[in-house]
């Protein structure tokens, strides 16, 4: 039962929540707290895969940059857009010293981003032997998963169900 105080209480998650994979992701990235991640993909407006990460206490090093853009950082916001985005799409040529020069713990491999198993096991090559990939794919039918920094987080080369 839930106490009367807390019955209205919103919290804004139940998309995260509700969906085994996000449910997943959160619990890895729940682990840190502070750090710098990578949340998939990079948007000129809303998009989800920033969300778990700041709700769990961490920082995202690009999201969606509509609102820098209108508050005249558009410049930096779009400094970090496009690296984040080549990083997924594989045009950059050196990802993990990219990782290391920003201070970067983690990268989220999103749902809602379609990274294919060719893409996922390029990454997993390149981060190799600094980041281990924890699987949060489950039954899922899109990859999701977190590579985290070796040694930072408990759930590191698992498999998440």
């Amino acid at each position: 039962m839930v106490p009367s105080a807390q019955a209205f209480h919103l919290n804004g998650d139940f998309y995260l929540t509700s969906d085994k994979q996000k449910q997943n992701i959160m619990q890895v990235i729940s682990q840190t707290k502070g750090a710098t991640y990578l949340s998939g993909k990079s948007d000129w407006c809303y998009n989800e895969s920033p969300t778990p990460v700041v709700f769990t206490g961490n920082r995202c090093y690009s999201a969606w940059y509509f609102y820098e853009s209108r508050v005249n950082f558009e410049s930096e916001s779009l400094r970090r857009f496009d690296p984040n985005n080549h990083f997924y799409d594989g045009t950059m040529p050196n990802r993990l010293r990219f990782l290391q020069d920003n201070g970067i713990t983690g990268v989220l491999i999103w749902p809602g981003d379609k990274i294919n198993n060719e893409m996922l096991d390029a990454l997993k090559k390149d981060l190799d032997p600094a980041y281990d990939y924890v699987d949060c794919k489950g039954d899922g039918e899109q990859n999701a998963g977190v590579f985290m920094v070796r040694g930072s987080a408990r759930f590191a080369g698992t498999t998440m169900r």
